[in-house]
């Protein structure tokens, strides 16, 4: 058994207080570091993977007795499953918590893209104050489009049909009774689905299948001067085709919490694009979510690590 085994927290950002929150849940007998300055310690046995990181093979190789791979979040295509997998490590994700974040963060995006405010903020910050300038549209009637239909989508579902809006969904599994019952529609196709709504939220994973669904194709399919919003994962969505579908007009707004590049290249053309909307990959994060995950990350991997190590 390794003396005072090392879980390293691998994260760009200054998560310290992740850090204590984890070194507090695992307990004395564990040393929490900000990673990865111990990787090649024998003593490193587990890995917390935040998702701005991508965690290759070299990097699940590292560590010598490397046990788990734990991420804060629902997705795992930011870690090579397949080394993983060929090592022995397990790779553990924590579904559930940010949930209400996620859904509140994408109303947001939704309901910043009807109303203009980015657009409306410039407008004012420069003193035109001319609202002309801008194209704000009623709340109450849009067509929301939502691809896949979770728990965080089931949230965005309720509240938007709470506000006015139509919902129609894309999702093999079909509709849940709440929503079928509040009057969300299922689409019988994806071309369906783009082509007849106003705005199109993505709420799947970043699979194989999914990776470039949203591409120049679709984006055409969509109706001139709609929106896109992503909360999901960038790259599903082809980010060059959406670059030249918004320089062109055809699609008015996008409004993006993921990128295929986390954090964007400088030369990015959405960055310079008005009518894009980018925020840092924030729809997780709260006061709350923050400290219950990471509470329920170095619970997981107490249990799970308590148990390897005694093997």
């Amino acid at each position: 058994m390794i003396e005072r085994p090392i879980v390293a927290l691998m994260t760009r950002l200054p998560l310290a207080h992740q850090r204590d929150i984890l070194q507090e849940t695992l307990g004395a007998g564990y040393r929490v570091v900000m990673g990865p300055n111990d990787l090649n310690d024998p003593a490193a046995v587990a890995m917390v993977a935040e998702t701005d990181l991508s965690f290759g093979r070299n990097t699940i190789l590292a560590p010598p007795n490397l046990k788990v791979i734990i991420t804060p979040s629902v997705g795992t295509d930011h870690v090579d499953l397949a080394t993983a997998k060929q090592r022995g490590v397990q790779v553990v994700n924590t579904p559930g918590h940010n949930r209400r974040e996620a859904a509140d963060h994408t109303l947001a995006l939704i309901l910043n893209v009807i109303r203009d405010l980015r657009q409306a903020d410039r407008v004012a910050r420069t003193g035109e104050w001319n609202v002309l300038e801008t194209r704000p549209r009623l709340i109450r009637g849009r067509r929301l489009g939502l691809i896949g239909f979770g728990d965080v989508a089931q949230l965005v579902a309720m509240d938007a049909l709470a506000l006015g809006m139509d919902v129609l969904v894309h999702e093999i599994k079909g509709l849940t009774p709440a929503a079928e019952a509040a009057g969300a529609r299922q689409a019988p196709d994806l071309m369906t689905l783009l082509s007849s709504v106003d705005i199109v939220s993505l709420h799947i994973p970043l699979t194989p299948a999914t990776r470039g669904l949203i591409g120049a194709q679709q984006l055409r399919m969509m109706k001139p001067g709609s929106a896109i919003i992503n909360t999901a994962r960038g790259a599903i969505i082809d980010q060059k085709a959406l670059a030249r579908a918004i320089d062109e007009g055809h699609i008015l707004h996008a409004a993006l919490d993921v990128l295929e590049t986390e954090p964007p290249a400088a030369d990015d053309p959405l960055l310079s694009m008005g009518r894009v909307l980018l925020t840092p990959h924030m729809g997780w994060y709260s006061d709350r979510s923050a400290t219950e995950l990471y509470r329920d990350v170095g619970g997981r991997l107490r249990t799970l690590l308590d148990q390897i190590l005694q093997e």
